[in-house]
């Protein structure tokens, strides 16, 4: 199709043309993946997303809708994903809201993709109020804990003056932590048998001046946590401090599976580490101090520590 009969479809799209856009997946995974929809549903966000004003509300829900199912099952988001959140937000505020978890919710790249967020401080400030009006009224405490993510995200984005929120922060020496980025955990000595071995994981940072926030998710490796960890530090010159808590609690065994206790976060793990400017990427220590009493009477300070590392996704 042309360009002009794309513009056409999206200016006269209504609930008949939904099968045109869907993802209509086969089951199948690698080179037998198949949507008969991804090339039309590809051309059609390509050209939309220049211009979101002569295409409806309704487009863009179902869009970000499918391109979120697109992205569970092909273990990847379509990068400008982020651009049809911020259209539905922008536009419909608290109308789809449920919505816009839902499609958030349905990978890890959606999560963090779907937080890139350019919105007015009034629809900011909206959405805050509907997501703690939720919070406070819901006995469900999966929706709940939904809504207590979202609540993280909008809170830091009502930080943030609007023409400063989305601009990429640069320190003394240029480096700009905002975006995606991966890495490796690796074991220390404490581990004893189990030294070496290590955890794979992305982070989603965002930077304001000095200050760093974020999200890390373990991908693989050795006792995985399944939920994200929050990230709070800074940066200063080549130094990068932060510390790192799960929001459950896990301990690694001699298996490569981790014992998860839902009841209490993880302790505090700090990390400290250095820019280096040739691999454009940062290197250094990470140690977890668990205060326990030994026998119930004499108090210990347990400590573990590793290694870390990790570039620009």
């Amino acid at each position: 199709m042309t360009k002009n009969e794309i513009q056409t479809f999206a200016k006269n799209y209504s609930e008949k043309d939904f099968d045109r856009i869907k993802f209509d997946w086969n089951g199948k995974y690698g080179d037998d993946f198949e949507d008969k929809n991804y090339d039309f549903r590809m051309q059609l966000c390509e050209i939309i997303k220049e211009d979101f004003s002569y295409s409806s509300e309704k487009l863009i829900l179902d869009l970000y809708l499918e391109l979120s199912k697109c992205a569970k099952e092909t273990f990847g988001v379509y990068n400008s994903f982020h651009l049809f959140a911020n259209e539905l937000l922008e536009r419909t505020g608290i109308k789809y809201f449920d919505e816009y978890i839902e499609g958030a919710s349905k990978s890890m790249d959606t999560g963090l993709s779907s937080g890139h967020l350019d919105l007015s401080n009034k629809r900011i400030n909206e959405i805050l109020s509907h997501i703690k009006s939720k919070i406070v009224n819901s006995k469900n405490e999966s929706e709940i804990g939904k809504y207590d993510y979202m609540l993280k995200r909008f809170e830091w984005l009502s930080e943030k003056d609007k023409k400063e929120a989305f601009k990429p922060k640069e320190n003394s020496i240029g480096i700009d932590l905002n975006g995606r980025w991966e890495g490796i955990i690796t074991l220390g000595k404490e581990y004893k048998e189990n030294e070496g071995k290590e955890i794979f994981y992305e982070s989603e940072l965002s930077q304001l001046n000095n200050k760093i926030k974020g999200l890390s998710f373990d991908i693989s490796g050795f006792g995985i946590n399944p939920e994200p960890a929050d990230i709070n530090g800074k940066i200063e010159g080549l130094r990068i401090s932060f510390t790192k808590q799960y929001r459950i609690s896990h301990s690694v065994t001699n298996t490569d599976k981790a014992k998860i206790d839902t009841t209490r976060k993880g302790p505090k793990i700090q990390y400290v580490g250095f820019f280096n400017n040739s691999t454009n990427s940062f290197k250094g220590n990470w140690t977890i101090s668990v205060a326990r009493k030994f026998l119930g009477l004499i108090p210990l300070n347990i400590k573990t520590t590793g290694t870390w590392n990790m570039k620009r996704k």
